[in-house]
């Protein structure tokens, strides 16, 4: 991957479209794919949240660069310049909140501050799968109180900015990323194709392994997986076998299984069934039969020794 480094090396320009948007609503949401851009840097008032649902995006933060991929938050301070690059050889997927000066209560901001390191201008974390869903559905209960605006819908904001800042908390203990200009090799530079990313030298079974943990509550066939990734089965499951001694397959049941013991502590009212339906099980025997094979324990049993 390369950037275009004079993308950067302008002063950065004042955010017009969230400025505009904080004079009639304090909270900025927008969700979906990006596209490729070729724009400087730029600064807003506030506090600006990322988090990124498939592909991948370079972050130039301050004089810093960060790559983010499926299930990473990234946040900053509005008035640190900043921009966005995604990786056109792979669709970026995110949702992005300003949050403005006025609902950004001093707590939250405090913890960003004290989260920083020496020299550092952003906060990052790799979320696990329930703190993922959990925050998913805080966004999208935002986007619909700021798009109705039904009566009191200004103290539901202030509500979900507030579970938002509690759960980011309690996340952010376990799960942050500290690496900085991470795979990032090569990516600085000047390039003739328009200041886009190069082509990455492809990691197959590393780009699987990170689509599969987003999206372990769809149909993960090795066939549907291989189309997605230009290749064929039999070389797909090969890989898998070469690079993590088991088959695909086993691989994707390994971890369907993994998430449901965080579900099965996390959440003791969750029935079997619906457990097994959001990790992509056809029905809770078919569940029950893969947990006992693969922990020699049945999911209840599992949950009464270890809740």
């Amino acid at each position: 991957m390369q950037l275009d480094t004079r993308l950067w090396n302008d002063s950065p320009i004042w955010n017009q479209v969230v400025d505009g948007y904080f004079k009639q609503k304090p909270v900025y949401l927008q969700k979906g794919l990006l596209k490729v851009h070729r724009k400087g840097l730029h600064i807003q008032p506030g506090l600006e949240i990322n988090l990124s649902h498939e592909g991948k995006a370079a972050y130039v933060v301050g004089k810093d660069i960060y790559m983010q991929s499926s299930r990473q938050l990234i946040l900053f301070p509005g008035n640190v310049p900043h921009q966005v690059f995604p990786d056109e050889t792979n669709p970026y997927t995110r949702s992005v909140i300003c949050l403005n000066e006025s609902v950004v209560n001093g707590e939250l901001m405090s913890f960003v501050q004290s989260e920083l390191q020496p020299g550092q201008t952003c906060v990052r974390y790799q979320l696990s799968m329930e703190a993922y869903a959990k925050l998913s559905g805080i966004l999208q209960c935002l986007d619909v109180e700021l798009k109705r605006q039904e009566p009191g819908w200004e103290r539901m904001i202030m509500a979900q900015v507030l579970e938002l800042s509690v759960l980011i908390q309690r996340s952010g203990k376990d799960h942050r990323v500290d690496q900085r200009n991470d795979g990032l090799s090569g990516v600085v530079g000047n390039v003739g194709n328009g200041g886009r990313f190069a082509a990455p030298k492809p990691d197959l079974v590393r780009d699987c392994c990170e689509y599969i943990e987003a999206h372990l509550s769809d149909e993960l066939s090795l066939h549907k997986v291989a189309e997605r990734f230009l290749v064929s089965p039999e070389h797909l499951t090969r890989s898998f076998r070469k690079e993590k001694g088991v088959s695909f397959y086993q691989y994707v049941l390994l971890l369907r299984v993994q998430a449901s013991k965080e579900m099965l502590l996390m959440d003791a009212q969750k029935s079997m069934t619906e457990i097994a339906y959001s990790l992509g099980f056809s029905s809770s025997t078919l569940f029950s039969r893969t947990f006992r094979g693969l922990t020699g324990m049945t999911p209840s049993d599992y949950r009464r020794r270890h809740g």
